[in-house]
C-alpha cells in the first residue's frame, strides 16, 4: 500500500534522502509512494530512483547528481513517476530540481513554481 512521507530534515541544509529520520512517517519513500517535499531543505537524491512515485516539491531544492546507475533503462524518474513544483498552496515558495550528473527523465515533471524558482540541468544552463 502507497504511503506519503513528508520531509522533515533541516532547511537549508544538504542532506541524503535516504535517512529514515529526516521523513514522516519513518522513511524515506519507497517504490510507488508519495513524498512532500515543503520545508526549504536540500534533498540529495544520489543514487536514488523515483519508481512510480508522485514528488510534491513546495520549498526548497531537489537534487539528482552522483548517479552512477542512470541509464535509458534505468532512469531518475520513471514513466510512472510525476515531480511537480506546485501545490495549489496560498504560501509558494521558490524550488530547485538541481540534475548535477547523470539524471534520466521518463516520467512528468510539472515545474509552475513561484517567483525565484529555476530548473538546473547538468549542462549547467539555468532556466528561471
Amino acid at each position: 500500500m502507497a504511503t506519503t512521507y513528508t520531509w522533515i530534515g533541516t532547511p537549508g541544509v544538504a542532506l541524503d534522502g535516504s535517512i529514515p529520520l529526516d521523513w514522516t512517517p519513518s522513511g524515506p519513500p519507497q517504490d510507488g509512494d508519495t513524498a512532500i517535499l515543503a520545508n526549504g531543505g536540500t534533498i540529495d537524491i544520489g543514487n536514488g530512483q523515483l519508481v512510480s512515485n508522485t514528488v510534491s516539491l513546495v520549498s526548497g531544492k531537489l537534487v539528482f547528481a552522483r548517479d552512477s546507475r542512470i541509464a535509458i533503462g534505468t532512469p531518475s524518474l520513471d514513466e510512472q513517476s510525476l515531480l511537480t513544483t506546485f501545490t495549489g498552496t496560498s504560501t509558494v515558495e521558490a524550488t530547485t530540481i538541481d540534475a548535477l550528473g547523470n539524471a534520466v527523465n521518463a516520467g512528468t515533471i510539472l515545474a509552475n513554481g513561484a517567483a525565484g524558482s529555476c530548473s538546473k540541468e547538468a549542462t549547467s544552463i539555468r532556466r528561471c
